[in-house]
């Protein structure tokens, strides 16, 4: 695979952790319809595994272990045109030296955002029922 610093780590099944591959124009094309992330300083997240991240812009390098701050495990160099899958649950650490921007159809942060939308009109809403209320 593209991108790959060192030989992958095979989980108990036999697949590899992660796996980083550039992907054809046309399928570039495709992802460009997936939410983006934008990051411009390091972190470190866990995944169950079924993500997928595409490089649009920037670059990074992301360590593997199977826990967070646990040994690393592989190492791999994302650069734009590449689509890192996340296979199995893992911990991954980016480093990223300036904006990386990603797609990805699992954009997590999304489900956050309709959560508080949603708090927040409901919130509105009793506070507009509780004024109505006052004024009778």
């Amino acid at each position: 695979y593209a991108g790959r610093r060192r030989p992958a780590t095979r989980s108990t099944s036999g697949d590899s952790l992660v796996e980083v591959r550039t992907v054809s124009e046309s399928e570039g094309k495709q992802m460009l319809e997936w939410p983006s992330i934008e990051k411009s300083s390091s972190f470190d997240e866990r995944y169950d595994g079924g993500e997928l991240f595409y490089v649009l812009e920037g670059a990074a390098t992301i360590s593997v272990s199977t826990f967070l701050n646990g040994v690393e495990l592989d190492c791999y160099d994302l650069a734009p045109g590449q689509i890192l899958a996340v296979n199995e649950p893992c911990a991954l650490r980016w480093k990223v030296p300036k904006k990386l921007v990603l797609l990805t159809p699992t954009y997590t942060e999304g489900k956050l955002f309709v959560g508080v939308a949603a708090l927040t009109l409901l919130s509105f809403g009793a506070l507009f029922a509780f004024a109505l209320g006052l004024g009778q």
